[in-house]
């Protein structure tokens, strides 16, 4: 798996036969044809394009790659063009979507790190590096026979050590989703992080917004005992709702990087240069992850701020979170002083309430997470995580 990088001269789009002829210098690496070459457009995309044909014309020191592009001209001229006038001129080829996802877990963080190191050679390629992490997608499906211990929806599959919880009101939680680690671990690396290899259960408490019923907090429970399990009884108040539609799932694994603002950069302030190169690896991992699902590990998808600050925040009662209050304006010394604990704080779980399945109860016939359209974050410190402790995890929840 090699890489190569070119500097983009010029573009000629035929709309009519669906290619686009780049005129290109090869910087470094020699592209190969059936290669994909990953252009950059305004609005922090990439999008991968298949390289059909290379030519050096005899008159020209410049090289000419030929791609299947059946994109719309302006896609071309107001985007693509016009990042690589007005911004960055490089791209670098390299395997396509389907081509990675035929490599096994390990080659893939490989392949991730080759281009870290490629594009940013330096302490932004080490700080990639070093923090890349798997996470494993669950998405929902309909069920297909039985269900196992993973699954969405339902009620629980449980031990008599599971019950429903409850939160500070005394009121039912609602049963989410279950995840068995062993299951998993049959076939993905992300689950062998958990020291343990029983089965989670995720609920969430429910509060009132506007006469709107939504998530509020998201509680988490681990049994390690998989023997005479049974399912639970739905409890009393919580028959008004009834529960999420028992789903089977499927199941992939991918590689996250850290977002771009996280309190995990402990170093000076990124320069515009490294900034750039890092969105653009960034960029590229997020088009190699196709799935928008719930998400187990790896780092938040963040919408508004570093979330493991807010967890921080949460956790300790400051900032916003503060019932006394919190004067904004000190916003940046009160991240000096709590960013070093943030960094304690994992992504374990997220929930995206904009996904119609967390909108729809088997009883309830009002709106319920109806105008959520953030994604709710369920953070757990590192040590906790270490120990299978999960009574001290914080949800944050971020809208655009």
């Amino acid at each position: 798996m090699t890489l190569s990088n070119c500097k983009i001269i010029d573009g000629k789009h035929n709309t009519s036969k669906g290619k686009l002829i780049l005129t290109v210098n090869i910087l470094e690496g020699q592209p190969k044809v059936g290669e994909f070459i990953y252009l950059k457009e305004q609005y922090f995309s990439v999008h991968f394009f298949e390289i059909e044909k290379i030519n050096k014309p005899l008159l020209s020191k410049h090289y000419e790659l030929t791609i299947k592009f059946k994109e719309p001209e302006w896609m071309w001229n107001d985007r693509i063009r016009k990042h690589i006038v007005e911004e960055d001129d490089t791209a670098i080829c390299g395997i396509s979507v389907e081509s990675f996802y035929n490599l096994t877990s390990f080659q893939k963080l490989d392949y991730i790190k080759t281009i870290a190191e490629f594009i940013s050679p330096g302490r932004v390629g080490d700080f990639i590096n070093d923090n890349l992490k798997f996470a494993t997608k669950f998405i929902t499906k309909e069920k297909e026979g039985g269900i196992g211990l993973t699954k969405f929806g339902g009620l629980p599959y449980c031990s008599s050590d599971i019950l429903f919880p409850k939160d500070i009101n005394g009121k039912s939680a609602l049963f989410i989703c279950q995840i068995h680690l062993a299951e998993v671990n049959q076939w993905f690396e992300t689950t062998k992080e958990f020291k343990e290899t029983g089965v989670l259960y995720f609920f969430a408490s429910i509060k009132s917004e506007d006469e709107i019923q939504v998530f509020n907090d998201i509680i988490v429970l681990y049994s390690n005992n998989i023997d005479n399990l049974k399912q639970l009884n739905l409890p009393d108040d919580l028959k008004d709702f009834g529960v999420f539609e028992e789903m089977d799932l499927m199941v992939a694994e991918e590689i996250n990087l850290p977002p771009n603002e996280t309190s995990l950069w402990q170093f000076e302030e990124m320069t515009n240069d490294e900034r750039n190169k890092y969105w653009y690896v960034e960029a590229i991992i997020n088009r190699i992850n196709v799935f928008s699902s719930s998400k187990m590990l790896g780092h938040p998808s963040q919408i508004q701020g570093c979330v493991l600050l807010e967890a921080e925040l949460k956790s300790t009662k400051k900032g916003w979170y503060d019932p006394n209050g919190f004067d904004n304006d000190n916003y940046k010394e009160l991240v000096k002083e709590v960013e070093q604990n943030a960094i304690k704080w994992r992504h374990l779980f997220d929930i995206d309430p904009l996904d119609d399945y967390f909108r729809k109860l088997s009883s309830y016939d009002k709106e319920f997470n109806e105008y959520m359209d953030g994604r709710f974050y369920v953070m757990i410190k590192q040590d906790d995580l270490d120990k299978m402790n999960f009574k001290n995890i914080e949800t944050v929840y971020q809208c655009t």
